[in-house]
Formats: C-alpha cells, structure tokens, sequence
C-alpha cells in the first residue's frame, strides 16, 4: 500500500532535531485542512516547550495551504512533513455500499503505522 504514498520534505520547519521531537499524524483531504490548521494551533500553543513533527497525509494540497502551514511551522518552531497519497490505493474501498459515502480521507489512517 505504501508505494502510493509520496512523502515529500516538511515545508521549512525551524525545528532542527527530530529525534526527541513528538510525532503527530493527520489524515485530511482538502476540506478539513483549515480545521487541521487549527488543531494544530492549539496543540502548538499549550505545547510550546515540546519540539513537534506533524504528518499530513492527504491527496493533494495548494501552494496557499502549504504557505499557511508554513507560517505556523515559523512561529512555533514546529515541522510540517507531507505524505501525499495516490488517491487509486482505495479505489477498491469505494465499491463497498457499506463505505462508499465516506470519503476515502478516512482511509488515510491505514498507511500511518507503514509511513512513520
């Protein structure tokens, strides 16, 4: 399942070491990244002497949505890592009536424990 996961580099992340740091993982696609956003404000804020790593897994994200991603990563010192997804991987889930109203997003979770 893993081959369809594209990991790119995290955004810029002031954060230098990585090994000490706190790993948080998302699954969103493009309509809960401003809700992820926030969440991630929130953890940031009442965490501030805690280095953290976030993981988006996702389908796509804009160039706005990785600049705003960039600025938190800038004010907290926090690291913003990417895994774009190759969204044919659950192709098959979207057969199954019992699924299929879901968006596949909530699939995402499945390729977190292989990617980190």
């Amino acid at each position: 399942m893993n081959a369809h996961l594209n990991t790119s580099s995290e955004t810029g992340g002031a954060n230098g070491t990585h090994d000490a740091a706190f790993h948080i993982a998302f699954g969103v696609d493009e309509n809960y990244i401003r809700m992820m956003a926030v969440t991630m404000t929130s953890i940031l804020e009442n965490n501030r002497d805690i280095p953290i790593v976030f993981h988006v897994f996702t389908f796509s994200v804009s160039d706005h949505q990785r600049d705003k991603l960039h600025q938190l990563e800038t004010k907290y010192g926090a690291t913003i890592r990417f895994h774009i997804i190759d969204p044919e991987v659950f192709r098959d889930f979207s057969t199954f009536p019992r699924f299929s109203q879901y968006s596949a997003a909530i699939f995402t979770r499945l390729l977190i424990p292989g990617a980190l």
